[in-house]
């Protein structure tokens, strides 16, 4: 809560000083006008940043400037403190003799590649360090971020800073220091993360403190009127000295761990090759043309607002190594971008190009080029946040998909506990007629010599049936929608539905869901007739065992079984995963170059998304799927957290409130995986009858181990059952219920105990011996 505070108080103030950064901006114009004091204590002018301000103002080089705004021109605040004209109304001046009243235009605005590389500039570092802050965790990532952010605070402070504003040369300079520093700082702890090198970084702290004393000492004597040219001037060539220093050091930091690297052809050379490059690309022609001559000489080579260009290099630069994977793994997210600004590019052209018929010819292509790339900024993130808004609003703009998407992440959750067929009218065929607004649907079973069907709402049974042992389902005619499902030697299986209420037939859209559906109920039905098949000779073979006794002698019947049921789990899931969930993710990775490669229209667009969706939504379930049928986290995490980590997917959507209790989990963790995975299955058991036939509001569950036993106890407050009266096979229709349970026990030599009573709920207690169970 605190860490939230924080945040939201840094963003308020970084909000109100943009706001003070726009309101100087647009209130004051820029004139770029400097002077000199020569020895006669007059103030001469010297320099125009730029050029057209001599004609606009009607001023000249060595023209001597007597008063501002009808004060004297020392006691004007821009000359006390900047040497330079800003702000000012009026002039008197003298050229040659002669004194001449000159008068500032009103709304006087002179555009410079200076103010329009800040733009570009804090835009994409902003840009940059939100990326990394809120897609990466790593350190190294957060401290880039930070890198980004002081450069995006210098680029949003030149055009204050040049107006003569006092916070915008605070900014300036403590900016302009900290951006070698930092950087040095983030190279030291990404070079630790990523290539393993460990550098010093003791001596950071001293490199941090010169900039802290200029911050305040700028800050705090500027408003002092007789220092406070001199203290603005010397901060400002202590500020560009800094810079090279620390670019230098950079420079020699990265020179030196490459010539140790250099032989070595690691991921660590070549990445510090590319870094190096970068950064003298970027620093070197802004430090060696601009910083050093007007150290030196007092005047700049090549004019910064030239020379600042090559700073965008780094970011790029570092656009390059996120999307070639060679920084940090976030290639996916930088590429939308960049393919966002590409498709921006077309209507933000055109739109200026229709605005700049009506924008006034002076300054027209300045004003072009900043209105071209503040649209593009605007259309581009509001292409990239098209897909969350509409996600967000999805129930609002497409009720009925979103609807459909809700249906089917129920009925694919739900699918996870059938065990019947009664379940999978119950469960299923229910939601998927409500959901369609259908007469009816059936679920089909087409044997060689008879049908089977499912049935639920008003269907005509016989012409259905009929007409499917005729194939003339399915045509325009027909009543009825068949999709099949599953197709043997041993049986067919389709799911059939009727006309909408409406009395019309089902649409693309809920054709396309269906079949979704019907890729869930192919492995639903699959297993479901293979535990038929094997229920069947369980059954019959139970039917020659009389009584508990006897069955111990059946021991190695119940292991073949057990065994049987493990490897076909394990037979499942790794073709589920083989196949299936492989033929999921090259369909997602075709769909995806699909998209990319031709022009969709925007509802086809719409509609690939929606499936886009709908196939995630199936893998995600066939993983859940996966790990039930083959709980390998057993042997990486142990039972006890395998069971936690169930029990926390699961209870978001259980109707009781669940505890689990452990006491002993260090023996119990001793025990080997053939034990941990038939305690497991007994959990899983008891969690799948609690969910079905429970119906309790609160459920307890304890795994203990004392005095070489285990034992594992449920406890639930549902409406129980008459234990003399209903036996486990109607309990659990299926036979996989306390049937199962009491097997497993009888085949680990354990007890099976089971208390009960019509509406007082159910107490159960399996006592499994620790030698009893397999190792």
């Amino acid at each position: 809560m605190k860490k939230k505070y924080i945040v939201f108080v840094l963003i308020v103030i970084f909000l109100a000083i943009r706001a003070w950064v726009v309101y100087v901006s647009f209130s004051y114009p820029y004139s770029g006008i400097n002077l000199l004091k020569n020895k006669s204590n007059e103030y001469v002018i010297n320099q125009f940043d730029m050029a057209k301000a001599a004609s606009v103002f009607g001023l000249q080089l060595g023209d001597i400037v007597l008063k501002v705004n009808g004060n004297e021109v020392d006691e004007y605040s821009y000359v006390q403190k900047w040497r330079t004209l800003d702000r000012f109304e009026s002039l008197l001046i003298e050229r040659n003799g002669q004194r001449i009243t000159v008068v500032a235009p009103k709304h006087t605005y002179f555009a410079n590649s200076l103010l329009n590389l800040s733009y570009l500039g804090e835009i994409l570092s902003f840009a940059m360090a939100l990326l990394l802050y809120k897609k990466l965790r790593s350190y190294s990532a957060r401290f880039l971020s930070l890198v980004f952010l002081n450069a995006g605070i210098v680029f949003m402070s030149l055009g204050v800073s040049i107006r003569g504003d006092l916070l915008g040369k605070v900014f300036i300079n403590a900016g302009v220091m900290l951006v070698p520093v930092l950087f040095l700082h983030f190279l030291i702890i990404m070079l630790h993360e990523k290539a393993n090198l460990t550098l010093p970084r003791g001596f950071l702290k001293y490199l941090y403190f010169p900039i802290i004393l200029s911050t305040l000492l700028l800050f705090i004597c500027i408003n002092m009127k007789n220092i406070a040219y001199l203290v603005n001037y010397y901060t400002s060539l202590a500020t560009m000295l800094y810079f090279i220093l620390g670019l230098i050091l950079n420079l020699l930091l990265l020179s030196y761990i490459y010539f140790i690297h250099r032989n070595k052809k690691t991921y660590a050379s070549t990445l510090i090759k590319i870094v190096w490059l970068a950064l003298f690309t970027s620093f070197l022609p802004l430090a060696l043309l601009s910083f050093f001559p007007k150290f030196f000489y007092g005047y700049e080579w090549v004019n910064s607002s030239i020379t600042g260009w090559a700073v965008l290099f780094l970011p790029i630069t570092f656009a390059y190594l996120i999307t070639t994977k060679q920084l940090y793994d976030i290639d996916t997210i930088f590429r939308r971008i960049l393919l966002t600004l590409l498709i921006s590019i077309v209507p933000s052209g055109f739109i200026v190009g229709v605005i700049s018929f009506y924008l006034p010819r002076e300054n027209l292509i300045n004003n072009v080029g900043t209105l071209f790339f503040l649209i593009l900024i605007v259309i581009s993130f509001v292409l990239y946040s098209l897909e969350y808004i509409t996600t967000k609003l999805e129930r609002v703009i497409f009720p009925r998909k979103n609807q459909l998407k809700n249906a089917l992440k129920k009925i694919s959750k739900n699918m996870e506990s059938i065990s019947n067929m009664r379940e999978l009218k119950e469960i299923i065929l229910v939601d998927i007629v409500q959901t369609l607004h259908v007469f009816g649907g059936a679920i089909v079973f087409q044997y060689p010599h008879e049908i089977e069907s499912i049935t639920e709402g008003k269907i005509n049974l016989a012409t259905m049936e009929s007409s499917l042992s005729n194939c003339e389902l399915d045509s325009d005619e027909s009543d009825y929608s068949v999709f099949p499902i599953n197709q043997h030697e041993e049986y067919k299986s389709f799911l059939v539905m009727t006309r909408n209420k409406t009395n019309t037939h089902l649409n693309l859209e809920e054709k396309q869901w269906l079949g979704l559906i019907v890729s869930y109920l192919a492995v639903s039905l699959e297993n479901l007739y293979l535990i038929r098949k094997l229920n069947l000779k369980l059954h019959e073979l139970a039917a020659q065992i009389p009584n508990e006794q006897a069955a111990q002698e059946f021991v190695w019947f119940r292991k073949i079984m057990f065994e049987l049921q493990e490897k076909e789990r394990v037979r499942i899931a790794m073709d589920l995963h083989d196949t299936t969930m492989q033929d999921l993710y090259f369909l997602k990775l075709k769909m995806e170059a699909f998209m990319k490669e031709h022009i969709i229209l925007e509802a086809g667009e719409r509609k690939l998304a929606s499936i886009y969706d709908y196939i995630e939504i199936i893998n995600s379930n066939l993983r859940q799927s996966c790990f039930e049928l083959y709980p390998h986290l057993l042997q990486e995490i142990g039972l006890i957290d395998t069971i936690r980590q169930v029990i926390e997917q699961e209870e978001i959507g259980l109707p009781f409130k669940l505890q689990f209790i452990t006491k002993g989990a260090i023996k119990i963790e001793e025990s080997s995986l053939e034990a941990k995975r038939h305690m497991f299955r007994i959990f899983q058991e008891l969690l799948n009858n609690a969910k079905k036939h429970s119906k309790a509001t609160s459920v307890k569950l304890e795994l203990t181990f004392r005095q070489d036993y285990f034992y594992f106890i449920y406890e639930d407050d549902g409406i129980g059952f008459e234990e003399g009266r209903v036996s486990a096979k109607e309990i659990s229709s299926s036979g996989n219920g306390i049937e199962q349970l009491k097997s497993r026990a009888i085949y680990l030599n354990g007890r099976f105990e089971l208390e009960t009573e019509l509406g007082k709920g159910v107490r159960m207690q399996i006592i499994l011996p620790k030698e009893g169970l397999i190792a």
